[in-house]
């Protein structure tokens, strides 16, 4: 019977753990290519805070001045089922610990397709994690509208 009793909450605390550990590889972005996606995305939807924890403080003070220059899209636009369209990157050069890339990134919106391509975007490895640390230009576009390019800093 004591045994029972023993092995409950050493079956029950490996599960917690093996959970965190599958939410930490899977779920929390490690990659350059994840990070900067998430980026990406956060800048998509204004959501500041969440840019600032995958940047690197030398750009929060632009990032801060981003919502002032950019209209969020509406939380209604989702990734689309197809991953051909949803989001990818064109690998720039890379030096071990610093890669510039450029995202595309298109979302579905409830009447119209959108679509970001942000071009040059730095990110540095530091302390064994990717940040973003400079970014060039974010231009978005939708099927009913023009392009338009914002400079970030």
């Amino acid at each position: 019977m004591r045994r029972k009793k023993i092995a409950a909450p050493v079956v029950a605390t490996l599960f917690v753990a093996l959970t965190l550990c599958l939410v930490v590889v899977f779920i929390i972005p490690t990659s350059d290519f994840a990070v900067g996606s998430t980026f990406a995305e956060a800048l998509i939807y204004n959501e500041i805070d969440s840019a600032k924890r995958y940047s690197s403080p030398e750009i929060w003070s632009a990032l801060e001045l981003w919502p002032n220059k950019h209209n969020a899209i509406s939380q209604d636009c989702k990734a689309p089922l197809d991953s051909d369209v949803g989001t990818w990157s064109i690998s720039g050069e890379s030096t071990g610990n610093e890669i510039t890339r450029s995202y595309v990134i298109g979302r579905e919106c409830p009447n119209e397709f959108y679509t970001v391509t942000i071009n040059d975007m730095t990110l540095r490895k530091v302390d064994n994690r990717w940040r973003v640390i400079s970014l060039g230009s974010y231009c978005e576009s939708t099927i009913n509208s023009a392009e338009i390019c914002l400079g970030f800093n």
